[in-house]
């Protein structure tokens, strides 16, 4: 029998993980994050309870998902201060 291989190559690249228990943190607390299109670039918005902050660096969209994912972290990180 062949073994398989995987063909695809690591990123040498660091990568933030979104931590599906952070974002549910922060979206209990009334927080929603979500990539916006400026053109063919992207932004990150926060909704927090009802005030839209939106991050002024813009992104490509393979970008998205790490930046996402600092988003999340730093959102967290901020409402776990306060405790």
């Amino acid at each position: 029998m062949k073994k398989s291989t995987n063909s695809k190559k690591k990123s040498s690249s660091s990568t933030v993980v979104n931590d599906g228990n952070k974002s549910y943190f922060v979206f209990k607390h009334g927080i929603k994050i979500y990539p916006i299109s400026v053109g063919s670039k992207f932004k990150i918005q926060a909704d927090n309870n009802g005030e839209l902050k939106t991050f002024d660096k813009l992104i490509s969209q393979k970008e998205i998902n790490e930046s996402l994912a600092k988003t999340v972290n730093w959102y967290y990180e901020k409402l776990n201060e306060k405790k």
